[in-house]
Formats: C-alpha cells, sequence, structure tokens
C-alpha cells in the first residue's frame, strides 16, 4: 500500500465521490487515536463519526486533565469513590466540559497522523475529520418528575431525567459548533460552509413508574413496573425539547442541525413511517407558533431538525425508499416525501430483526443490483447531486456512516469498508 506524500497525493488527485463513507466510534472499544489510524491508514476513510462519549473516552480525558495539571483532573459530575454512575448524559449536562472534550478530540485527530505536531504549528487542516457526533439521551422525552439519582458526586443534581437530556443535548450542539470553530468537522456537500451535524434518538413510550408499591418492589429487588405513555403524549415532550434546544442556541452560530434517528419496535417513539409523519408534522406546527412569537419569517426547528436514515433500521422497519403502495402502513409513499429533512445516513446490515449489527454485505449482497441498500443509496445520491438550495434550509452531510452497535471486531469494520466502497461506485454509475 503506498504512503507518504505519494498517497497523499493520490487522495488529492482522486475524484470526489457523491457520498462518502465514515465509521461511527461506537463500533468499537479501541483508544480513539489508535481507531482512527487504523481505518485511516488501512481503508483509506478519513471521516468519522464520534459517539459522544463512549466510557473509554471519558477516562482518556480525565486522564489527559490530570497530566495537564489539573489537580483533580474529573470531569464534573466528579465522582467520590467507588462505582463510577456517571454516564454520557451527566457528563455532557455541564457546560465547562465542552472545552476539555473539544481539546481532547482535536489531539487524538492529530496524534494519528505522523506529521501532526509539525501540520498543526504549520496551521494545516487535519488528514480526519468529524461528519457528525452521535448521541443517546433517551430521556428527552421522559415525563419522570423524579430527580437525577447520582449520591456518589460531589454535585447534587437536582433535575429530572428530561431535563438532564436537554441540557446534555444543547450541550452536544454547542460541542460540535466548537469543533467545527476548530476546523475538524468537514462537510463534502459544503466544503466551505460545513455544518455541525449532532444524531439523536427520540425516546420511548415506556416510564419507570416510582408511585410507593414500585419503590418498595425496587428497593428488594423485585420487578420494575413501567408506565405506558400514548406516543402523541411523547411527541409533544420531543417538541417542546427541541424548542428549548433551539431557544438555548438561536443567538449564536447558525449551521447546525440536529438528526432524529429511527428505532425499529413498538415501544420507540420514532418507530415508523407513520411516525416520522407524526413527528415533523407535530414539529410544523411548534414551527407555526414560533413564527408568530419570535416574528421569524422561516421555521426554526424546520431549519434544524432533520432525519438521520439508518438505513439498517429502516429496512427492519419496512420504511423504504421509494414508494411502496402495499406497505408502510397504508401510506403510498416512502422516504423520498422527506428529501429536504434528510441530514445524514447510517448503514449496517440485519437479519431482517433488530440484532446486533452485522458488516455490511452479510445478509444483503452487495453484488446483486436488487440489493435494498441501493434504494436508500440512490436517494441519498440524489439529495448529494442537488445543488439547490432545500426548502427547509437544512444542511445534508453527504455521508454515509458506519455503525455496528456491540461489535468491537475491526475486522467487521474493515469488511465493511470495502463493501460501502463497492455500493457507493455502483450508485454514481446509476441513473438519478
Amino acid at each position: 500500500m503506498a504512503s507518504g506524500p505519494a498517497a497523499a497525493g493520490t487522495r488529492k488527485e482522486r475524484k470526489a465521490s457523491l457520498l462518502r463513507s465514515a465509521v461511527l466510534s461506537s463500533c468499537s472499544d479501541r483508544p480513539l487515536s489508535d481507531l482512527i489510524a487504523e481505518i485511516s491508514s488501512i481503508d483509506d476513510i478519513h471521516l468519522f463519526d464520534l459517539l459522544i462519549l463512549r466510557e473509554i473516552d471519558i477516562l482518556e480525558i480525565e486522564q489527559s486533565m490530570s497530566a495537564g495539571g489539573n489537580p483533580k483532573g474529573l470531569l464534573p459530575p466528579r465522582r467520590k469513590g467507588g462505582v463510577d454512575v456517571r454516564t454520557s448524559t451527566h457528563v455532557l449536562a455541564f457546560k465547562e466540559n465542552i472545552r476539555p472534550i473539544s481539546e481532547w478530540i482535536e489531539k487524538q485527530l492529530w496524534s494519528c497522523q505522523s506529521d501532526g505536531a509539525d501540520a498543526r504549528i504549520k496551521g494545516k487542516k487535519p488528514q480526519n475529520h468529524i461528519s457528525a457526533l452521535a448521541t443517546f439521551f433517551p430521556d428527552v422525552t421522559s415525563r419522570s418528575q423524579q430527580p437525577v439519582p447520582l449520591p456518589d458526586t460531589y454535585l447534587d443534581l437536582k433535575c429530572t431525567p428530561r431535563q438532564l437530556a436537554i441540557q446534555a443535548l444543547t450541550n452536544t450542539v454547542e460541542l460540535a459548533i466548537e469543533l467545527k470553530r476548530r476546523g475538524l468537522i468537514a462537510d463534502p456537500c459544503r466544503p466551505s460552509v460545513p455544518s455541525a451535524i449532532v444524531e439523536m434518538v427520540c425516546g420511548t413510550v415506556l416510564d419507570q413508574c416510582h408511585c410507593q408499591a414500585c419503590e418498595t418492589d425496587r428497593k428488594n429487588k423485585e420487578l420494575d413496573y413501567a408506565v405506558v405513555a400514548t406516543r402523541k403524549e411523547k411527541v409533544r415532550l420531543l417538541g417542546d425539547a427541541l424548542k428549548e434546544v433551539w431557544t438555548a442556541l438561536k443567538g449564536g452560530d447558525k449551521d447546525w442541525a440536529l438528526a432524529l434517528e429511527l428505532e425499529p419496535g413498538p415501544t420507540y417513539v420514532l418507530r415508523s413511517l407513520k411516525s416520522i409523519r407524526s413527528v415533523f408534522g407535530h414539529l410544523d406546527q411548534v414551527d407555526r407558533e414560533l413564527r408568530q412569537k419570535e416574528k421569524v419569517a422561516y421555521g426554526p426547528l424546520a431549519r434544524h431538525v432533520g432525519l438521520n436514515v439508518d438505513i439498517g433500521h429502516m429496512k427492519i422497519a419496512e420504511v423504504h425508499a421509494r414508494s411502496q403502495e402495499e406497505l408502510n402502513e397504508g401510506y403510498p409513499s416512502g422516504l423520498e416525501d422527506f428529501e429536504d429533512r434528510i441530514v445524514h445516513a447510517h448503514i449496517s446490515d440485519h437479519p431482517g430483526m433488530h440484532t446486533r449489527d452485522q458488516a455490511v454485505g452479510v445478509w444483503n449482497p452487495v453484488e446483486r443490483l436488487d440489493s435494498v441498500d441501493y434504494s436508500y443509496l440512490r436517494l441519498l445520491a440524489q439529495i448529494a447531486r442537488d445543488k439547490e438550495p432545500r426548502r427547509t434550509g437544512l444542511p445534508f452531510s453527504g455521508t454515509v456512516a458506519l455503525e455496528l452497535e456491540g461489535c468491537s471486531r475491526i475486522g467487521w469494520i474493515h469488511r465493511s469498508l470495502i463493501a460501502m466502497k463497492h455500493l457507493t461506485e455502483i450508485v454514481e454509475k446509476l441513473p438519478p
């Protein structure tokens, strides 16, 4: 394999693809700089979705803080000792964590290239970039009014799970904006004006019950009961949460977007084509109210909230790329109805159900043109080809990120990237 300046020159001369491949850091539990170095060297892939944050990331950030002279060397909320019960939601809910996290991410991107230190001093851009940030804050639609239990810390969190999740989501968008400011986010479709894209889940219709009987059972380690909410109520909570995020960020950088991710299964808020219609229909209603209140000519949420097309999830939920009249819960349409809302994409393979993500090409052979993956990729390529401003004003990353949850097998990542290269090359040769 070619390396050094010659390889770099080859990359510059290569024609830019309509769709770029990326790797989501949750595919592996390896240190981030090691993962980036291997993928960029072996697969010539230089775009990465970062899950904010993996457990190993939090540990490395704190080690870096300690080495840098921070006497405590811990991200708030700081644990007193014993078992560390913090999650990424707890860490991201504190605004003061944005700076150390962004500095650490920048260091990882530079440290995995041989001339990183010298190139950084000379003001050059890193070879590897971030395509989007991924999050997991499912409590964004929680109805629980119980304060967040985090007794083993110096800081007492007196807020509900939903309030904590909204704050974490807001700070993650600010983190993405800071990474963009540092020149670490790349947007193949708009290289001159990259957008800070943050992927998010929408929670479930289930909430933990906190009645006295259930609290007693919980303490006795008996069954833990749940309360089922209506999906309509959860969609309202989602809309309210997104409105809070926009309100907190409206005075700053405008080039950011949240990408809602569908999760297949009866308990999820965003689970089907019907629920996609329901969510965006409600967000349009929220926008009408915001336009009147804020005296703006555009829909704030329409400009900042779009869809993350997780191809694996869409296949399981039978949400098709193109019209399928006999399917999709009676709707004679598919994702093409939401073209101007699609912001980003993921890919993986599945045996028709939600199992551990499989390497691309295991169940749906990429060698066959009738493979269902091609229909989604053709839709994404069509969006990438379209240079006209979108009705919503939303960005499109032009990137398809590999997501292999619970994988931790580097061989699966390499195998998938080869299959993805084949898929994207074929899609470019097909008519729109």
